[in-house]
């Protein structure tokens, strides 16, 4: 997912009613997961970041594809 993607994604859920977000229930790491992608992070730099498994990362990212 490229950072400008995963910046329309991000943006998508803050723009939402608070009702709205919390049908997507989206937890913690996978809004730091968001963020970090927006700043252009790679997926080895995101899972170093936030001291993740590579693998646990991409089934995260999974989710919003």
């Amino acid at each position: 997912m490229s950072a400008e993607i995963a910046r329309k994604v991000l943006t998508h859920f803050s723009k939402q009613p608070l009702k709205s977000k919390e049908l997507y229930h989206l937890t913690d790491p996978e809004k730091d997961i968001l963020f970090c992608l927006t700043r252009g992070y790679s997926y080895k730099m995101i899972a170093t970041q936030l001291e993740i498994v590579l693998i646990r990362l991409v089934f995260t990212l999974s989710r919003f594809i």
